[in-house]
């Protein structure tokens, strides 16, 4: 996901993938990071700038583990934006097939290849969304507020949908499929997530204690931009 923003379009047909199995993936993948960024802080003196950058390191692993073992935000934002915090938050399905649609990275008919690929991921993502949603494994329920916005933004992006992706990709079954999944997670979050959303929308005093020291130093230390 974090590829296509970045430019590389070699991974324009997948989208994040939220499954179980998936998760506890890439927490085992962050913490065998942990453990050897451990060991190379502990094998010797890395001088002060190696420190530094080892310490940036070490934060942004602690605050993806604490996403998702603790914050989990796609159990409680329905609004299919990216929550971690290393770069600004991104719109996962409107604003993505937006910037390749309007593009220069690649000719058209490239550019169609990649949507068409994201348009055959989009019912999976959002079945898993969804899925996500009406039962999550942690603590923290949708908020109201998020409820209203997550239902605002998806009407904004079948709009999107009608008006600038079909016209783009033509009548290829993967829009039908792509835009029909879209109505069923509309129809969710209308019908069944907003009227039992009672959910905070500030993480805490306990969550955010966690993770303002993490945040702060991985998104806004000089010293990040080297690493």
């Amino acid at each position: 996901h974090l590829a296509t923003f970045m430019g590389d379009h070699r991974f324009d047909g997948a989208l994040p993938d939220l499954t179980v199995a998936a998760e506890k993936k890439r927490e085992a993948e962050l913490t065998k990071q942990s453990q050897e960024l451990a060991a190379i802080v502990a094998a010797g003196d890395l001088g002060q700038d190696g420190r530094a950058d080892a310490q940036i390191l070490a934060d942004g692993i602690a605050l993806e583990l604490l996403y998702l073992r603790e914050i989990r935000g796609w159990e409680w934002d329905p609004r299919l934006y990216d929550s971690f915090p290393y770069y600004d938050p991104r719109a996962i399905v409107g604003g993505r097939l937006s910037d390749i649609i309007h593009g220069d990275f690649a000719p058209e008919a490239a550019r169609k290849r990649s949507v068409l690929a994201e348009l055959r991921a989009l019912p999976k993502f959002l079945a898993d969304e969804q899925a996500a949603l009406a039962h999550p494994r942690g603590t923290r329920r949708t908020p109201k507020l998020y409820a209203e916005q997550g239902i605002k933004a998806n009407r904004g992006t079948i709009e999107l949908f009608q008006k600038e992706v079909h016209p783009f990709v033509g009548d290829d079954p993967a829009y039908a499929a792509a835009l029909a999944a879209l109505e069923r997670y509309q129809k969710f979050l209308e019908t069944e997530l907003l009227p039992h959303a009672d959910g905070d929308w500030r993480l805490g005093a306990a969550l955010y204690g966690k993770k303002f020291p993490l945040a702060l130093q991985t998104t806004m230390s000089p010293r990040s931009f080297s690493v």
